[in-house]
This record gives structure tokens, sequence and C-alpha cells, in this order.
């Protein structure tokens, strides 16, 4: 690693930077925190609740972020106690939401190979999901892909907003902190969005941007800025490693395998 020490800037929300914040200060990065999106509970409970008290006539439930089982299973102990859930198939985005689950003593049914909505809705679909009830509690807002393929494909989706996703309403002088920044981190498509608002779409020179995947790299594109890492894998833990490989000058870096 050169003799500066890289600075990153990460914008995931507060309280969910620290694995890659740990991963790249452990190899001697210096690391920055920014927040463009802040979790907060969505403007109505009453899908959700109803889909709670409801639960034993779904076959599946699907959660595509960690952020959704925190705020489910929060809210499913407010209406329904220590219940345990009904005994249905449970299905997660990726390793990151299954970790989630089972910390809190749920089984996964279903990972899909690659961690995006189109590919647990493809792997899903492989499960010949025709006429069976499945709950999708998610951010309000998010991209309805996974839904319109279930539901194409004859499965009735019950989609409830679980939490919100807004820009925070304050914020340190991101034009300041962004003096001396090597990297900026993105991990949805929304932290692009913001981001971009707030430093008045003009991208700072010479920094170069790391994205989560593939479908927050096409939103970054879209305001004329290619990133200059993208992991192979969708995870925080290999998009950790992407940068670390990319500022050291190619060292094959060994990723660890997810585990969950």
């Amino acid at each position: 690693m050169p003799n500066s020490r890289p600075t990153v800037l990460i914008t995931r929300p507060k309280g969910e930077e620290s694995e890659l914040k740990r991963l790249l200060e452990e190899r001697g990065f210096r690391v920055l925190c920014f927040p463009t999106i802040e979790i907060v509970p969505p403007r109505d409970f009453s899908a959700i609740d109803r889909a709670i008290m409801e639960m034993e006539s779904y076959e599946w439930i699907v959660f595509t972020s960690a952020n959704g089982v925190e705020a489910f299973l929060r809210r499913w102990k407010l209406i329904r106690g220590k219940d345990n859930l009904p005994p249905l198939k449970v299905g997660a985005i990726g390793p990151g939401t299954a970790r989630a689950l089972k910390e809190r003593g749920i089984g996964v049914d279903l990972i899909p190979r690659s961690y995006r909505s189109e590919d647990l809705a493809r792997e899903l679909l492989r499960k010949d999901v025709r006429g069976k009830r499945i709950l999708l509690p998610r951010a309000e807002g998010a991209r309805r892909t996974i839904v319109e393929m279930l539901k194409g494909a004859g499965a009735e989706v019950t989609e409830v907003p679980a939490y919100g996703i807004r820009k925070p309403e304050k914020a340190p002088d991101l034009q300041r902190l962004l003096k001396g920044i090597d990297m900026v981190t993105f991990t949805s498509g929304l932290t692009v969005h913001n981001f971009m608002e707030m430093i008045g779409h003009r991208w700072p020179k010479g920094v170069e941007a790391a994205v989560i995947g593939p479908v927050t790299a096409e939103v970054l594109k879209g305001y004329g800025i290619r990133p200059k890492v993208m992991p192979e894998t969708y995870t925080l833990e290999a998009l950790a490693w992407a940068i670390i490989d990319y500022f050291e000058g190619g060292e094959k870096c060994a990723s660890p395998q997810p585990t969950f």
C-alpha cells in the first residue's frame, strides 16, 4: 500500500457502516462516514400490522435487507408478543440478510447465488409459487422488480412497508469533508441520488467511486460517473476487499466466504 493511506468515505446509514469501516481500517485505510440516507418508521403501519395478524395464511416471507428483518421483527414483537413465526418458508436476498435472521433464531430456506432482487425472484420461481401467498416486508418505494416477476408467475404477493428511507435532515458540510477523499462507496441507488444532490451534482475532481453491485452502478452511470470498483459478489465484505485490492495495486486479497 502506498505511504499515504487512502481515505474512503462511506455513505451507508448511521449504525450500518461498522463492518465495511472495520475491514478497511484493519488494512490501514482512513475511513470517514457520511450517511446520505437514514432509516425511519413507515408512514403507515396498518399494512404490516394486518399482515402480521394474518401470518398463518402465508407460505413464504421474503426479506430483501437486514433493515427489513429488524423492522418486521420489531413490529412482530409489538403485535404478537413472544409468539414464534408460523411454520412458513423464509427467503433472504443475501448473506447479510440471512445473518440478521439467524441472529434472531430464524432459519432461511432460500438465498440466491447472486444477491439481487431479480435473482431472488428467479430462485423463488423455481419453487413453483403459483397460487401461493408471499409476504414481502421492505422499504417504502423499493424497486418493484421482484413483485412484478412473482405476480407474473401467478404468486399472490403482499408487499408491505416495514420502514422508510429518507435523506438526513441535518448533515455536516459534505464539500469540506470531501477534501482529501480518494474514494466514495455506495451500497444503493438512493445513496447515490442523495449524495449527488448534496454535492450539487458536481462530482469532486480526483475522487473515485466504489459500488456494491450493478444496480447501484447503473444509477451512478446515469450521472456520468463510472465506478472504479465493483465486487463480483454483492456483499459488504466483498466490497471492502475489492477496494483493498484496487488500492494495493492489484495484489490478490483473498476475500472470505460469507458466513450465515
